[in-house]
């Protein structure tokens, strides 16, 4: 149920993203992209606002930031009816019924086959240049629950500086890897 509110509550937001420093609106489920997984498979992803869209501003500095996921609505008829009918969803009872509908949903994996779960990050400078890396985990969820316990355990040693941080920046990349994660070489491009 508290995933399922926050997606309904992200819905009715609609899409964020920074231009030229500056956070916008955009809609959700836009910016589509198919990706090529390193090992092969192709996901289609689209831009969502997630957390990681501050925590990545905050770690680059970057001017313009995007982020996407592949849980996006794969049909046409669902990410063009969305993010109109996602503005309902600022209205408390109507959003307490899809948070409620959206609680019930059992969600098929986008790779069921998989036996990794990948996250991109692509830098593009306005040369064309750009470069991409990856991180590879096991099970995404299994991943996000041991970063969330690393992050848990370091916080009990009082290994933190004093200050507001995301984990990232407080640990660095090594949190990542100790919660099972494999940094993988990515490559330049035009």
């Amino acid at each position: 149920a508290t995933l399922a509110a926050s997606i309904v509550a992200g819905l009715a937001v609609g899409g964020l993203r920074y231009a030229d420093g500056k956070l916008q609106h955009m809609a959700a489920f836009g910016e589509l992209e198919l990706l090529t997984l390193p090992d092969g498979s192709q996901v289609m992803t689209g831009a969502v606002p997630t957390g990681e869209l501050e925590a990545v501003r905050r770690a680059s500095g970057a001017a313009f930031v995007l982020t996407a996921s592949s849980m996006v609505p794969a049909s046409p008829f669902l990410r063009n009816i969305l993010p109109p009918a996602a503005l309902l969803f600022r209205l408390g009872p109507l959003r307490d019924l899809a948070t409620w509908m959206l609680a019930g949903v059992v969600l098929k994996p986008v790779r069921p086959d998989a036996e990794y779960s990948f996250v991109q990050a692509r830098i593009e400078w306005p040369s064309g240049l750009a470069r991409q890396g990856w991180l590879r985990a096991g099970d995404a969820m299994a991943f996000t629950a041991a970063a969330a316990v690393e992050i848990v355990l370091r916080l009990s040693r009082d290994e933190v500086r004093p200050g507001a941080y995301t984990p990232g920046a407080l640990f660095g990349p090594e949190l990542a890897i100790e919660a099972g994660g494999e940094f993988l070489s990515g490559h330049d491009s035009h």
